[in-house]
């Protein structure tokens, strides 16, 4: 992604071109990352409990199930998406230029169809982690900023958003390449097993509050570039740019902690293993603190010079790096507190107690809001910024307080009520 967007800055700048691309594209995304990225924490748990309880055969019939429905709702959620093209960009798009719209439009058709791509994709994600593989689905993450690259190149400033469109699509096919042993194993005759509707039944009540969360918080980019868009032309892109190296090591650190975390929790709930997960929680807490606290203070000191070296160049000028610098270092606060966060919802999925999350998310959003309201009046498109870092430290302590809560009542209801959680 950071290589896509070094290519968008040099060729495009800050204009209405990146604005229609960044636009369209975190829409895509707030669908995927609502319905399909959601049912990785929801299967995870759910695959390691069924292995744990029925053994493997079973296991992989839970994922062909709920893959199959879930890519099947992809489909229908695209073509919706198709059919009120205009409509949805005379929302998310409403004060963007008839000319900018028109290119934002163009690239929604195109991008609508990596949605069922990326259910498939996500499907094959949580077999490939259950399975102790995380490189694999790491690097399949690549592949559509990889490819919307390719294709900038290719095209040039004339066909830019058509093409970083086509070439994102294109990635996401590419990205399902990257699992052959987990389409063997998903396509499987094991796999086609009957799968018990409590089964089912269990992983829809764990998705459904995931879904109803990840709109709320998803929602955010969304809320920030609605709010951006009515700021100084190139809010947008100024805000995206800033985001850039935070979004690159939360991407990074992120990924691991989950791909690494969750199966590894939802394998120790499964076993009522409570001493190692009170400990893994407890090490991966301070290794986190130990590591990103003073990454973050120093990232922030040197953040003006880091975003010149990245982005002046071509047609990003020395006056566009101020601005994109203020944004980053605002952003960059949020780091720490995202990961514990992070490593908290974890916990709290392998628990089974999603709906935890849900409520988290309301307060986030509500908070996000509110210090949009206030900050963007006195410092602008940072001020959008600083109220996401603001938004996650709220939501780490929600999630500390609401985790060891959860990982204490499921220790007692085992009978281990002098346990104590994380």
């Amino acid at each position: 992604m950071v290589l896509r967007d070094l290519f968008m800055a040099n060729e495009l700048g800050i204009s209405s071109a990146v604005d229609a691309y960044i636009i369209v594209y975190t829409f895509v995304m707030f669908v995927a990352a609502v319905l399909a990225a959601s049912m990785s924490a929801a299967l995870t748990p759910a695959f390691m409990r069924q292995r744990a309880a029925a053994g493997e055969n079973l296991a992989l019939a839970l994922a062909w199930h709920s893959g199959v429905r879930l890519c099947a709702g992809m489909v229908v959620v695209a073509l919706v998406i198709v059919g009120a093209s205009d409509l949805i960009l005379s929302v998310v798009a409403s004060n963007l230029s008839p000319d900018t719209r028109a290119l934002a439009r163009v690239a929604l058709l195109w991008m609508a169809g990596l949605l069922p791509l990326h259910a498939i994709a996500v499907v094959l994600a949580v077999i490939a982690n259950a399975h102790g593989a995380f490189v694999r689905p790491g690097l399949a993450l690549a592949m559509p900023p990889l490819f919307a690259s390719i294709a900038l190149i290719l095209a040039g400033p004339q066909g830019a958003v058509a093409a970083l469109a086509i070439g994102t699509v294109l990635g996401t096919v590419v990205q399902l390449a990257c699992f052959p042993f987990e389409w063997t194993q998903l396509l499987g005759r094991r796999s086609r097993e009957r799968v018990a509707t409590g089964a089912l039944r269990h992983l829809l009540s764990q998705y459904l509050p995931v879904v109803a969360g990840a709109v709320l918080m998803s929602a955010t980019p969304l809320i920030d570039q609605a709010m951006a868009a009515t700021l100084a032309g190139g809010s947008i892109a100024t805000l995206s740019y800033g985001q850039k190296l935070p979004a690159l090591i939360l991407m990074i650190s992120a990924l691991a902690l989950s791909t690494a975390v969750l199966p590894h929790l939802s394998e120790m709930v499964a076993n009522e293993d409570w001493v190692g997960m009170r400990d893994t929680v407890r090490v991966v807490r301070r290794l986190i603190v130990i590591v990103f606290v003073p990454l973050t203070v120093v990232l922030i000191a040197a953040s003006r010079p880091l975003a010149a070296l990245v982005f002046e160049r071509g047609a990003f000028t020395a006056a566009a790096v101020t601005p994109v610098s203020l944004v980053q270092s605002a952003l960059l606060l949020q780091v720490p507190f995202f990961l514990v966060g992070t490593l908290y919802v974890r916990l709290i999925s392998a628990l089974g107690r999603n709906s935890i999350l849900l409520w988290g998310t309301v307060i986030s959003l509500c908070v996000k809001v509110g210090c949009n309201l206030l900050l963007m009046r006195w410092l602008g498109v940072t001020g959008l910024a600083l109220s996401t870092s603001i938004v996650y430290v709220v939501a780490c302590i929600y999630l500390t307080l609401q985790a060891r809560r959860a990982a204490a009542q499921r220790i007692a209801g085992t009978g281990l009520v002098e346990a104590r959680s994380s």
